[in-house]
């Protein structure tokens, strides 16, 4: 019987206020400035999966990951032997938050993508993150990396590539890695497990490998809805997609802001997205805002908590949606400052 395993982003532990972080209980919501809507899609993943892993017709398992290492540990807790498995996985889910050529795991919650004693909380092409995966994955397994837009080409600017994670992961585990190229949301584990949504390969090629349990791909519109007032930005306060989360204040400060960030046109996604942080600004009228799956949405938080979503015009006209090219420049002038 197909045995389908998923492994789930979880945040790290957070210390209450005068705590010890060993001490302290799990974090129920995100921090350092992340936006709720992101922890929506893991909590409504995570429901979803504990109810139907019983019911669908074949082996399934859910687990949590905090950082790489975690990923390695679970697996060896299934196998301890990968070059002989007692039990032999046929797909492992790995599901984050994501950009092009990265998989967000605790690093969403926490905002900081290394920890000085666990190591990586994010997996991408650096061999710091991913090599503990070394001899943990069996040779011929289906990986799934599960994040919006991680297996796309990355906007120009961007330091990372879909195509070079999956080559960097085939390459060290001789397992068979797919990704998926575009939005990733609950409603896409059809059968409250399975995700059946678009996935390519390494050289970019579209793939279903979830055809081994009869799977579908499927694909969703999104629909208009004109109801929120686009953001004021004023300063950008980070770019991780750019490979920079902490930019010097006083040069951020002074860089011009992308036109293009104000042609965006309020819209509703499929559903609650799973996606990581590309650009984050501060604005005016929102509390924070983030540039999200291949700059293709901003995603807003309000003063009160509500969560709007503005996309990109381009992605309404052309199909397959191309990213806009502001991030270049503005890659640039980082780097110039």
């Amino acid at each position: 019987m197909t045995f389908v395993l998923s492994i789930i982003a979880e945040p790290p532990p957070f210390p209450p206020a005068g705590q010890n972080a060993a001490a302290s209980p799990q974090a129920p919501a995100p921090v350092g400035g992340a936006i709720q809507d992101g922890n929506r899609a893991i909590e409504e993943i995570v429901a979803m999966m504990k109810d139907a892993r019983t019911k669908v017709p074949y082996t399934a398992l859910s687990v949590r990951a905090t950082y790489v290492r975690d990923i390695a540990k679970r697996l060896l807790e299934i196998n301890p032997d990968p070059k002989h498995p007692k039990q032999p996985v046929d797909i492992i889910q790995l599901i984050g938050h994501g950009s092009a050529g990265r998989v967000e795991l605790g690093s969403y919650w926490k905002d900081r993508p290394l920890d000085r004693r666990k190591g990586s909380a994010v997996l991408d092409s650096n061999p710091d993150s991913y090599g503990i995966l070394t001899d943990t994955i069996s040779a011929g397994t289906s990986v799934f990396l599960l994040g919006c837009h991680v297996g796309a080409d990355s906007p120009s600017g961007f330091v990372a590539s879909g195509k070079a994670l999956l080559f960097d992961l085939e390459d060290l585990t001789k397992a068979n890695f797919y990704a998926a190229p575009d939005l990733v949301f609950p409603a896409q584990f059809e059968d409250g497990f399975l995700y059946r949504g678009p996935l390519v390969t390494r050289d970019g090629k579209p793939a279903n490998p979830a055809a081994i349990v009869n799977a579908q791909g499927t694909t969703t519109n999104v629909v208009r809805t004109e109801t929120a007032p686009p953001p004021k930005l004023l300063r950008l306060i980070s770019a991780p997609a750019l490979g920079i989360r902490e930019p010097d204040a006083e040069a951020a400060s002074k860089l011009g802001l992308p036109g293009e960030l104000g042609s965006y046109v309020s819209t509703t996604p499929p559903g609650p997205l799973l996606a990581m942080a590309e650009l984050v600004y501060e604005a005016e009228n929102y509390r924070r805002v983030e540039a999200i799956c291949g700059l293709r949405y901003l995603r807003a938080e309000t003063l009160d908590g509500q969560v709007k979503y503005f996309e990109h015009p381009a992605a309404a006209t052309t199909k397959p949606y191309k990213p806009p090219t502001f991030a270049s420049p503005l890659l640039d002038a980082l780097r110039a400052s």
